[in-house]
């Protein structure tokens, strides 16, 4: 019951998501796609499979601080299993539970799973963070003009939160377990899922202390697959927009999608269907026409959605029929 009803989700989602071009340039958005040049029908998934690969290079380097064994290609697989998990549900909730069942494969445990789940969440809201920074900076010193500086502000505002979030409970972390087990109690859990949670709790936290005494180089590294991984990503956008000759800064579209990704958390729906289709809607109308927007929303799309449901979906799946390796 559950699978279907997420499987009719799903298919909602991508529905939704292929009627937002359609709304804006009609069904003739389809037929345009093929005006593109080859080279961005042809790199945009591209730049797709490049970040995957960087992001192999930092579960390589986050599994191994745990003791795990990994080769490049499990790992890539991973990292293109895992965009396709959090794909998959509302807000991208789904990731996590798709990390940690991939990770179970290669016999870690879902404490230090979800530690390094964090650990990426962390140095994504990092490279966010930088990524907003940069924007503001390049508009207001290139590109004068009415900008969207609340939601500039707002969305820094709130990767910095959710840095300072992370970063905290981590520090305090024996606080944060005091008081977690006291409200445990007091729902009335038995004695012995406490403990587990406990236990549970002190392996997160010791795979959490394993990848921060990683060598300095490693750690340069470990940011670095970050920055590429990303890097990759927000490349998507400017390439389709230089192969449609649209006049859109590239400080400027590196802000929609960084603040379309924000927006994507707030939707009950897959992808972050219709409010990442609204946000990227209304930040760039102004600079372009609405069949112009149509195809540019459709090729984007094409390749951080649609693309990452098929490519991902197949690792995904590759991934899942490896032979699981309990570790105690």
């Amino acid at each position: 019951m559950h699978r279907r009803g997420g499987l009719a989700l799903a298919v909602l989602a991508i529905a939704l998501s292929f009627a937002a071009p359609v709304i804006l340039s009609g069904f003739g958005v389809f037929s345009r796609v093929a005006t593109l040049p080859g080279w961005v029908i042809a790199g945009a998934p591209a730049l797709m499979l490049l970040g995957w690969i960087a992001n192999a290079g930092r579960v390589m380097l986050l599994v191994r601080s745990n003791g795990t064994a990994i080769k490049f290609g499990p790992a890539w697989l991973i990292a293109a299993g895992g965009d396709f998990g959090a794909a998959l549900g509302p807000g991208g909730l789904t990731g996590i539970a798709a990390y940690i069942f991939l990770l179970a494969r290669y016999s870690l445990s879902s404490a230090a799973a979800t530690a390094l789940f964090t650990l990426e969440r962390l140095l994504d809201q990092f490279i966010f963070a930088g990524a907003l920074a940069a924007s503001a900076v390049g508009l207001a010193l290139v590109h004068q003009g009415n900008h969207p500086w609340r939601l500039f502000v707002i969305s820094f505002g709130l990767c910095m939160t959710i840095m300072g979030l992370i970063v905290a409970a981590v520090v305090q972390y024996r606080r944060l377990l005091m008081t977690v087990t006291w409200i445990l109690a007091r729902l009335r859990f038995s004695h012995l899922k406490r403990r587990r949670f406990i236990a549970w709790s002190v392996r997160f936290r010791r795979s959490l202390g394993q990848v921060a005494r990683l060598p300095r180089l490693n750690i340069v590294l470990l940011i670095s697959c970050a920055g590429g991984y990303w890097a990759a990503r927000f490349a998507i956008l400017p390439l389709i927009a230089l192969g449609m000759h649209a006049p859109v800064p590239w400080a400027y579209l590196l802000a929609v999608q960084v603040l379309a990704l924000f927006a994507g958390q707030l939707s009950l729906l897959p992808g972050g269907t219709i409010t990442v289709e609204a946000v990227f809607a209304a930040l760039l109308l102004p600079w372009l026409g609405r069949h112009d927007l149509g195809l540019m929303l459709l090729a984007w799309r094409g390749s951080v959605f649609y693309f990452t449901l098929a490519a991902g979906g197949s690792a995904f799946a590759l991934t899942a029929g490896h032979r699981v390796r309990i570790k105690a």
